[in-house]
């Protein structure tokens, strides 16, 4: 059944037969309703004729049960066909342009909403003293954003210098700190080594001549019971003697080594080189940890590049919108012809930044968006022409998008949603109204066709039921393409076959049936001027 709203539902939902056919056959017993409204007492007298036949029909078969069911026939007819998908949509605009506020400006005079505008109309004019004074601001903005960027730059470019140079400084030290601790260990060794050597060779000396003391020692104490004479003992203590000489003036020596002239100097030597390598120890550490500093100050990679982005976005925000404040010195004009869709302003407020003001949408390219079951989607290409009905006017109209993604109706069915855009717009059209789309899909010419409503289906195809010899028959037929009243029999069927056109649910084939050619209107007129 044919339906159709507001918000571009397709008219015929399904494109298979069976739905065809039953939408043909109500179309088509609307269209003959219509017609017999037009036409009262014709169709008044035919009806009356038409009960007679049945009133007929009723006593004949209750005087005998054995009497035919009389059935209602019709012939193939020739003649021209179109397929066209009906639907309805909503009037839309093909291009609409919002256009912002570029600062917080007061206005003074703007459109209103559903104003017919021309290209080059003014649609907004801003308070020429506020407009300086928002065009000031955004001006030292810019320069400060940009005095901003360029410092932190700076900034960025000086650590980065810096923390170059504290690389170099700690390679630097840190090989001078390698060298210099050769030199300290050097030197520490020597100094060491020559002091070990004679206080080794002067405590041998002593240990020997502590061994000849104690010899000497022993024989003056016991020199009664050795038996030692005067001679001999003043001999022993004579030696004593020399021994103690030699061993303190050894020990004095030993004494001496560590404070000498020559291990005061080697000291001092070792003393200066440790001091030294203190310091590039120091200078090393002071250099790795200045390295952390502007590393952490840096960040990484990704953070240093940001802080060049990051300008260099600012820089360009700040300068679209000074740019954007000097394209509205003379308030706003419209790019094409069009009417106001929307209109968040009004004289004597002032803009917010960034906001839309008005909307302005083209009525020179104007289309009706619609959807189509996925069964209809193969018969509607791009370029396809239709037509258009805006309040009982008629419009040429192109298919110019299709789109790709299917929705879900209410029904769970999908949906493909088509435009068509209106190929001759013209003053009488108005965004926002409902539409009517009429798209034909396919037409021939001298075809064999027959009223939808004569055509059934069943699991194995579309069939009719004829009239052969008083007996019905069921015969399978080949469809073409279809309009809401009548379908293309491409084969199965002469134009000679009485087809019976009103098929109730008692008719089975091989039944006998008495058959009674359909009357159009033409042939009811002509009977009821005859009688």
């Amino acid at each position: 059944m044919s339906a159709g709203n507001k918000d571009g539902i397709v008219l015929n939902q399904d494109r298979s037969v069976e739905a065809q056919l039953q939408r043909a056959k109500e179309e088509r017993q609307k269209k003959l309703k219509k017609q017999k409204r037009r036409k009262w007492f014709f169709i008044g007298g035919a009806a009356a004729i038409v009960l007679l036949i049945v009133i007929v029909s009723v006593i004949l078969s209750t005087i005998s049960k054995n009497m035919p069911m009389t059935v209602f026939t019709t012939n193939p007819t020739r003649g021209d066909l179109e397929s066209v998908i009906n639907a309805s949509g909503t009037i839309e605009s093909g291009q609409v342009v919002n256009y912002y506020a570029p600062g917080n400006i007061l206005v003074e005079e703007n459109a209103q909403l559903g104003d017919k505008i021309n290209a080059g109309d003014s649609i907004i004019v801003f308070n020429a003293e506020d407009y300086e004074f928002a065009l000031r601001e955004v001006e030292l903005e810019d320069k400060i954003t940009n005095n901003t960027y360029q410092s932190n730059l700076t900034d960025y470019n000086e650590t980065k210098a810096k923390l170059a140079q504290a690389i170099a400084d700690v390679e630097k030290y840190a090989e001078l700190v390698i060298v210099q601790q050769v030199v300290v260990d050097d030197l520490t060794k020597k100094v060491t080594d020559a002091n070990a050597i004679n206080i080794a060779t002067l405590e041998s000396k002593i240990y020997q001549e502590q061994k000849e003391l104690a010899k000497y020692t022993s024989k003056v104490e016991n020199a009664e019971a050795l038996g030692l004479s005067d001679e001999e003992i003043a001999k022993c203590l004579k030696a004593i003697q020399e021994k103690e000489q030699k061993i303190s003036g050894w020990n004095y020596e030993i004494s001496q080594i560590s404070g000498g002239v020559n291990a005061y100097y080697q000291q001092k030597e070792l003393t200066d080189n440790q001091t030294v390598l203190a310091e590039y120890k120091a200078e090393l550490a002071e250099a790795q940890a200045k390295v952390e500093s502007y590393q952490a100050a840096l960040g990484n990679k990704y953070d240093a590049e940001n802080i060049v982005l990051n300008g260099e976005l600012s820089t360009m925000r700040t300068g679209e919108t000074y740019e954007n404040m000097l394209e509205c010195k003379d308030g706003v004009e419209a790019e094409f012809d069009g009417v106001i869709t929307a209109c968040n302003i009004e004289a004597g407020t002032k803009t917010t930044a960034g906001t839309v003001m008005v909307t302005l949408a083209s009525l020179e390219d104007v289309k009706v968006s619609f959807s189509i079951t996925k069964s209809g989607l193969k018969e509607v290409e791009l370029g396809q022409k239709a037509i258009v009905e805006i309040l009982d006017k008629e419009y040429n109209a192109t298919v110019t998008r299709i789109n790709s993604i299917a929705t879900a109706g209410t029904n769970g069915s999908a949906s493909i949603l088509v435009e068509v855009s209106i190929d001759n717009p013209d003053n009488d059209i108005y965004l926002g109204l409902d539409a009517k789309v009429k798209l034909t899909t396919a037409a021939k010419t001298d075809v064999v066709m027959l009223p939808v409503e004569s055509v059934s289906a069943d699991k194995e195809g579309e069939f009719v039921y004829l009239v052969v010899d008083g007996i019905v028959e069921k015969r399978y037929i080949t469809l073409g393409i279809s309009s809401d009243e009548y379908v293309e029999v491409v084969e199965g069927l002469e134009e000679t076959d009485q087809v019976i056109s009103m098929v109730s649910a008692e008719l089975e084939e091989g039944m006998p049936v008495m058959a009674m050619p359909e009357m159009n209107m033409e042939d009811m007129e002509m009977m009821m001027e005859g009688m």
